[in-house]
């Protein structure tokens, strides 16, 4: 009661006052163009047949489509590698990478890395949809060169189906939603999600691409602070 809510109160009063005077800057990024901006997005998975056709449909609903999409095949062993040969006879990636043994997922990103052919690249989970202009939003930040990544919103698709989830809802809320947001405000802002980030491929590129190991939430970015680049946070960049 004394700790918990002044906490919790003080900071959603903080994050209200940002949207507030931030929100006209806010609605223009969500019509944000740049024609000579373009876009690879990598996806890596394992075991991940029954969600991703949904993810890579959910790439090619946004406003600011990419040029490249790229799935990593992690070592599955269900039906993934069908629904990826599927999904390259259909036109809906350009580029599939199958591993023959499981690496893990940040193995995975590299090997992704090195098939990227433009400036940008957009990190995302094999179970992962977007809101339909996540790309443009995330994508407008990249408008001061020194920016190297932007990490998105992360919300619970299916946040009243049960208490489970809607507790899960909550929980996302508080600590992706408003922890990040109160972060990037003081200026300490150092997690881009793994299940939304959109990057300066050449900034990956000179920090030597993800870590082997877990963390590559705030692996990447760190190195990125220390190697002067600058991260922000969308909150208005929404994936599900």
């Amino acid at each position: 009661i004394y700790v918990e809510i002044p906490r919790f109160t003080i900071g959603s009063l903080l994050a209200l006052s940002f949207v507030f005077f931030n929100s006209k800057r806010e609605i223009e990024r969500r019509y944000y163009r740049n024609p000579k901006m373009k876009i690879s997005v990598l996806i890596p998975g394992h075991n991940d047949s029954k969600v991703l056709a949904k993810t890579v449909l959910s790439v090619h609903e946004q406003t600011m489509k990419p040029s490249q999409i790229i799935i990593v095949n992690d070592g599955s062993t269900d039906d993934t590698d069908r629904i990826c040969q599927e999904l390259v006879k259909q036109g809906l990636i350009t580029h599939y990478v199958k591993a023959r043994a499981r690496g893990g997922k940040n193995p995975a990103l590299n090997a992704g890395l090195a098939m990227v052919e433009h400036d940008f690249v957009m990190a995302a989970d094999a179970d992962t949809t977007f809101d339909r202009d996540a790309f443009a939003i995330a994508a407008s930040y990249f408008d001061d060169p020194r920016v190297a990544a932007v990490g998105g919103n992360v919300r619970v698709r299916n946040n009243w189906e049960s208490m489970i989830t809607a507790v899960q809802h909550i929980n996302y809320s508080i600590s992706i939603s408003l922890g990040r947001m109160l972060s990037y405000m003081l200026g300490f802002f150092l997690v881009t999600s793994g299940a939304f980030g959109m990057y300066r491929t050449k900034a990956i590129r000179d920090v030597g691409g993800w870590d082997i190991g877990p963390g590559e939430d705030s692996d990447l970015p760190t190195r990125f602070k220390l190697a002067k680049w600058k991260i922000r946070f969308a909150p208005f960049a929404v994936s599900r």
